[in-house]
């Protein structure tokens, strides 16, 4: 009987081994075109300014300021003027200083990899956030004490994944100022991608007010998924608004793009014009919105 027992045990730890080996080794040819995204370099905070800043675009309304401050995260696609200039300058002439944050030209990083998760996931790109902060607080015309995170899809994985380190370093940043966050007042995020391996799904607790306005008929990121984590955020009682736009799609805001919606797209724009006003003290002087 014990002899029994013991070929029994054998034959299973037998097919045991291969079988797991298998499916490690799937796992791994799963994942390898994801490795530089999981295996992120690390950078010191200086690496990263040197990486971040010089790449920055900065437009502001025209006078002094102080202005409060919104920094525009781009989708996976980087910056694209047909996209970037229109939402700089809708934000210069509702009296924010916009700022262009590009994560990919000093990383030598194109569309295909960034959009295909290859490199440079949400949680590394949160990084970018961080030091691209600390950068405009030194700007002259720059309200510090009034900042908003602004993201489009890729983008607004950044925001999300940068709002749940609240502070502590991000991935693939050496070290990082504590007080990395100060003075972001509100966060607003178009289309934003919910999914794995987005960190906020499971490590959020930012007590900043954001919008998350989703696409219904979004067919690039999944909308439900997003939906499902803000009223899990709200249930909580963490100032979430979500806005879920039935009839709209992915990009519905761009011009030109296939699933532009003007109608919605001045709907959204509306939302987050109050949303900002709202957000932000008065403390400094803006100029009436043109």
């Amino acid at each position: 009987m014990t002899s029994q027992k013991s070929r029994t045990r054998n034959l299973v730890f037998r097919l045991f081994i291969p079988l797991f080996l298998t499916v490690l080794l799937l796992i791994i040819i799963g994942l390898w075109p994801f490795k530089s995204a999981i295996f992120a370099r690390a950078h010191s905070w200086q690496q990263l300014n040197d990486i971040v800043i010089p790449h920055m675009t900065i437009e502001t309304p025209t006078g002094s300021g102080p202005f409060p401050v919104v920094l525009i995260i781009p989708g996976c696609e980087g910056v694209k003027p047909e996209r970037a200039e229109p939402r700089m300058e809708w934000l210069v002439k509702q009296g924010y200083m916009a700022v262009m944050v590009d994560s990919h030209k000093g990383r030598g990083l194109d569309e295909d990899t960034v959009c295909g998760g290859h490199a440079l996931w949400g949680a590394e790109r949160a990084g970018d956030i961080y030091v691209a902060l600390e950068a405009i607080r030194q700007h002259p015309k720059a309200d510090t004490s009034n900042i908003a995170l602004l993201g489009y899809s890729h983008g607004g994985w950044a925001i999300h994944d940068a709002l749940s380190y609240q502070g502590d370093t991000p991935y693939a940043l050496a070290s990082a100022p504590p007080d990395a966050l100060q003075s972001v007042k509100a966060a607003i995020v178009y289309y934003p991608y919910c999914g794995l391996p987005s960190r906020a799904r499971y490590t959020y607790s930012n007590p900043t007010p954001l919008l998350i306005i989703n696409a219904g008929e979004d067919t690039t990121v999944n909308p439900a998924e997003c939906e499902a984590m803000a009223d899990k955020w709200i249930t909580r009682g963490l100032p979430v608004q979500s806005i879920t736009y039935p009839e709209a799609g992915h990009g519905f805001d761009i011009s030109g793009h296939k699933n532009a919606n003007p109608t919605v797209h001045q709907q959204a724009l509306s939302a987050v014009a109050q949303f900002l006003n709202e957000a932000f003290s008065p403390k400094a002087e803006k100029p009436a919105p043109e």
